[in-house]
């Protein structure tokens, strides 16, 4: 609880990567480049596979969506840092901390379990390559992609929550060049206990959940490959 002769922080300090102003020209421009290249390619693999009707697939309409959450969690981070490399000062309101912070866990999280449902897709691809169009079907790839996109935002709604009702009334200058839960918690007058087991529980759920589908499908797949092989390779034999 914030005592009477403590002040709640309004807004937050990036440590940034130096304050070498002749270096912050040169990671500007580094930034910009490596900026505009993520955004032409994402947004060129988007409109090549709309533009191109024999890209309507399930791969090619979930790997549109992996370059829009590419494009999307680059533009949350990337502007915000490009323009403090050419600010005196570097800071954010807490509610633009707050914004930067959801959006960015809300993307992340999505293309980790967007990542596994690709996973999926070439898994029945592969080993299930007649019933492939009945399973995966419009229907059922919009349902993947929409459960995906809703867990992502309600993790994130759920994490946002819990590490902005924290106090934050001392230091104000975050360790890093983005809003992320580490440095923030660092720098909360208030018990972060609760909140550190969230996190832990959290992604140790989101990361063990989509690697393991990643993991089981491949192991299939690879099994199919291999199986298929020794099958030719026996009826050469023969």
């Amino acid at each position: 609880m914030i005592g009477q002769n403590q002040t709640q922080v309004t807004e937050f300090i990036f440590s940034g990567f130096t304050e070498h102003p002749e270096l912050q020209v040169v990671l500007f421009n580094i930034f910009l480049m490596i900026y505009i290249i993520t955004l032409s390619a994402n947004l060129g693999m988007i409109l090549l596979i709309k533009m191109d009707p024999q890209l309507h697939t399930p791969m090619y309409f979930f790997l549109g969506h992996l370059a829009f959450l590419d494009a999307s969690y680059s533009s949350t981070v990337t502007p915000k840092a490009m323009a403090d490399f050419l600010a005196d000062k570097k800071t954010i309101s807490w509610a633009g901390c707050l914004i930067q912070f959801f959006m960015f866990v809300a993307l992340v999280t999505t293309e980790l379990f967007l990542l596994s449902v690709m996973a999926y897709d070439r898994y029945v691809a592969i080993c299930h390559p007649l019933l492939y169009s009945r399973i995966m079907s419009k229907k059922c790839c919009v349902s993947l992609v929409v459960g995906v996109y809703s867990y992502g935002f309600v993790n994130s709604i759920i994490q946002t929550a819990l590490t902005f009702q924290l106090s934050f009334c001392g230091p104000n200058l975050i360790n890093h060049f983005y809003c992320n839960d580490p440095p923030l918690l660092a720098l909360s007058c208030s018990n972060t206990q609760p909140k550190e087991i969230q996190l832990f529980a959290l992604s140790t759920i989101n990361l063990t959940g989509s690697l393991f589908t990643v993991i089981i499908s491949y192991i299939y797949i690879l099994n199919a490959i291999f199986r298929k092989h020794s099958t030719s390779g026996r009826h050469k034999f023969t």
